[in-house]
């Protein structure tokens, strides 16, 4: 019979990520999902940092499921792409050292056109982090908003 594993966001505790992470082990849970932006300084963690922050996970008998990298535009708008597209990969190598398998990111807006040159954007800068991903060893996973699932493929 499957178990139910129960899981949180530390930053929905309003609380610093080392209290967050003391709070979710108190209450039994047993999968967290930190955010990159807000639980972390993500631009100005070392790996010294993140080894210490998984060794508390650890400790503390708790699992990263995931890392949420939420960046301003999606991956379809050409502004800043390159450093959105770094950033994204920075933080798949962060979520595989926390020992997270999954990158959680909004990617924008799906065009319902396959001809939209945004579209044709997204496909390749998807394709590209989705191969980082699987030699970083940590899979990108995407946040939409109301598309339709037709759109998505």
């Amino acid at each position: 019979m499957a178990q139910l594993t129960i899981g949180i966001q530390p930053a929905n505790l309003n609380v610093p990520l080392k209290q967050g992470l003391h709070i979710a082990a108190e209450m039994g849970v047993q999968v967290v999902e930190i955010d990159a932006r807000t639980d972390i300084s993500f631009n100005d963690l070392s790996d010294t940092a993140a080894r210490q922050i998984r060794k508390m996970i650890n400790d503390l008998n708790l699992q990263v499921v995931a890392l949420k990298f939420v960046t301003r535009r999606g991956y379809g708008e050409a502004d800043d792409l390159e450093r959105r597209v770094d950033g994204t990969k920075r933080a798949m190598k962060l979520a595989y050292a926390l020992g997270a398998r999954y990158l959680v990111n909004s990617i924008g807006k799906v065009p319902a056109d396959a001809t939209d040159p945004k579209w044709q954007m997204m496909k390749e800068v998807l394709t590209d982090l989705g191969n980082y991903g699987q030699r970083a060893g940590v899979f990108l996973t995407a946040e939409t908003g109301s598309e339709p699932l037709a759109d998505l493929y």
